[in-house]
């Protein structure tokens, strides 16, 4: 199966580095237009669900089980274009140009795990409360909890139509 990427640098830098902070594997799995992974901390105690939506829309449905994504987005970086085509197959990935080829191994279905988490009922959650929180906020709270390391939780609260950490 032939797998397109008109944004091979935006796919890395608002997908695959984002997975790539919370595990060292992923399990992608591409249906329809997008490709959509569910990863946890190596502790489980977060858990990052992730959508990158495709210019195609493919009838095949296939999981990628990446056994390194540090070392997929720096196959990926090797690429010139931004444009990619890849090749899937049961056991790779591959890219074949001109002037470069590789291919990168996967590991077969069943030795990654995805947590046990249901999107849809997720997704189903009715919320009366929505906030933006700015960088520099939460970059604040990561330099206080150096202050004290042993703190690991940070608690959310509203009080006068203001939302408190």
């Amino acid at each position: 199966m032939n797998f397109k990427l008109s944004d091979k640098q935006g796919f890395i830098n608002n997908f695959l580095k984002p997975i790539n902070r919370f595990s060292e594997t992923a399990i992608l799995s591409l249906s329809g237009n997008k490709i959509t992974s569910l990863v946890s901390s190596v502790d489980n105690t977060t858990i990052l669900y992730a959508q990158y939506l495709l210019d195609e829309n493919y009838s095949e449905d296939k999981t990628i089980n990446i056994p390194n994504i540090d070392k997929f987005i720096n196959s990926l970086k090797v690429i010139d274009d931004n444009s990619v085509e890849l090749i899937l197959n049961a056991n790779s990935i591959q890219y074949q140009a001109s002037t470069l080829k590789f291919k990168f191994h996967l590991y077969e279905d069943g030795i990654l795990s995805s947590p046990k988490i249901n999107i849809d009922k997720i997704n189903s959650f009715k919320n009366d409360v929505n906030f933006n929180i700015e960088s520099s906020v939460l970059s604040k709270l990561i330099k206080s909890s150096l202050i004290t390391p042993e703190i690991t939780k940070v608690y959310l609260y509203s009080e006068d139509d203001k939302i408190h950490a």
